[in-house]
């Protein structure tokens, strides 16, 4: 049973991704899994509920966890391992996603809308993980300044500020490319050289 959701899910996911949510029938998801609708409905209860758990699977898996047991004592640390965080989940996105041309970015980014379009609590989600990266990479750029690791004329909100955009830019720009191959080496020189003019 295990595995005729999981089935259900991926060739969802798949479908989703090519024709987005409005696009997908459930007479497309039946055909598609080679299920009937009785065999459907014994795990979801509509396409909406089944597009939920989509978004949960393969769109917040790994984000809710990224920042776990990363030390804020010490931004060169910090930024070391945020790096191979993010190396991981892209790479787990890439096998989810794609990624290896700009049509598979596009669509990434065209379901995204769709989620926030149609479901503000995921809108209100991703507003509250926005705040949450903010309010860590502040927290660990105070300490960093306040062992004497970093010295800067912005303050510490500006900065934690700075760091998630060129993330979020980097990101964006990047994967709507189809050159998610190169998003860990430009952040990792982004970062670098931003941490090169704050450093003491």
């Amino acid at each position: 049973m295990k595995d005729t959701k999981e089935h259900i899910l991926k060739v969802s996911f798949n479908l989703f991704m090519q024709k987005g949510y409005k696009g997908v029938t459930l007479k497309d998801i039946v055909e598609s899994t080679g299920m009937s609708k009785g065999a459907f409905y014994h795990y979801f209860s509509s396409k909406e509920e089944l597009f939920k758990e989509v978004i949960r699977l393969y769109f917040q898996a790994g984000i809710d966890t990224f920042f776990d047991g990363m030390p804020r004592d010490n931004l060169r640390n910090f930024i070391n391992i945020y790096l191979q965080n993010l190396i991981d989940l892209l790479d787990n996105m890439k096998i989810n996603f794609g990624f290896s041309n700009s049509q598979q970015g596009l669509a990434y980014y065209g379901m995204l809308f769709d989620i926030m379009r149609l479901f503000p609590e995921y809108d209100m989600k991703t507003n509250e993980h926005y705040n949450t990266q903010i309010s860590i990479w502040e927290e660990t750029i105070k300490n960093a300044r306040k062992n004497g690791e970093i010295s800067s004329h912005m303050s510490d909100l500006q900065l934690a500020r700075l760091f998630v955009v060129i993330n979020d830019g980097v990101v964006i720009k990047f994967i709507t490319l189809g050159r998610t191959d190169d998003i860990a080496a430009e952040m990792f020189s982004l970062y670098n050289s931003l941490y090169s003019l704050i450093k003491t």
